[in-house]
């Protein structure tokens, strides 16, 4: 078994570098499947992720899922590096990053940060409900 997933992430490696992005993309998500078990192994494949030449919509997600591997034991510098509102703005994952940037902030006990960030979030015209509502709770809860 061991033997099958190195040989498959092997291949996997020729693809991620593929001029294809859905390749790439497909690729760096089955490598992170496979490094489940090892939390440095995948941030250092969201690293690569992060910095290939993949489109911007990828990238972003590629973000999200490093944020939310490593919440912990980011900094308020390494977290704002990676979720830039401005990166963002145009972004389909523009609400996500915003909540779990406010979520980091709750998580620092730095509330007016996560209610700012938060408003921001839940100001978005086009906002899903789903969203909306848990976000709504969140400033709500913020005391």
């Amino acid at each position: 078994m061991i033997k099958k997933i190195a040989e498959a992430k092997k291949r996997l490696e020729i693809l991620k570098d593929s001029k294809i992005n859905l390749y790439k993309v497909l690729a760096i998500s089955k490598l992170l499947e496979l490094s489940k078990d090892n939390k440095n192994e995948q941030i250092s494949i969201l690293d690569y992720a992060i910095m290939s030449n993949i489109e911007k919509n990828d990238k972003d997600l590629f973000k999200i899922k490093k944020t939310l591997l490593a919440f912990d034991n980011l900094d308020e510098q390494q977290v704002l590096m990676l979720l830039n509102p401005g990166d963002f703005k145009n972004s389909p994952w523009r609400v996500l990053s915003l909540e779990i940037l406010g979520d980091f902030y709750i998580s620092k006990g730095q509330k007016i940060k996560a209610k700012d960030i938060y408003d921001q979030a839940i100001k978005i015209s086009d906002i899903p409900e789903i969203f909306k509502k848990d976000i709504e709770k969140k400033i709500k809860d913020i005391k």
